[in-house]
């Protein structure tokens, strides 16, 4: 399953979309779909993997909700995995800072002078 979802990040890199092929997947989706996948087919590791990847995808690409929304995907496969704990309250810290840092940068476009 690794190196089908190393396969699948590669073809989302790298889409050969022809015109009337729609809008090609992103790498996120592309292990979203594999965990799908995975789950379906009774391989809760490989899932796991696949979500976690996703969520590695979003969050380098600054969207954290949708990581987050991955990471508990991950989690619901195996509520007990520490990897998976460990990686969702990374992604929780992350979103912390970026709201304090948000509403600081609030404050001060609001003030005088």
């Amino acid at each position: 399953m690794q190196k089908q979802i190393a396969e699948a990040r590669n073809s989302a890199a790298a889409p050969n979309a022809r015109p009337g092929d729609g809008t090609p997947m992103s790498a996120a989706d592309t292990m979203h779909a594999a965990g799908e996948q995975a789950l379906r087919a009774g391989k809760r590791e490989a899932a796991i993997d696949a979500f976690l990847a996703e969520t590695a995808e979003h969050a380098a690409a600054g969207k954290l909700d949708a990581a987050l929304d991955a990471a508990l995907r991950a989690l619901a496969v195996d509520p007990g995995s520490a990897r998976i704990h460990l990686e969702h309250a990374e992604l929780c810290r992350l979103a912390a800072e970026n709201a304090a840092a948000d509403e600081r940068l609030g404050e001060l476009a609001n003030r005088p002078g």
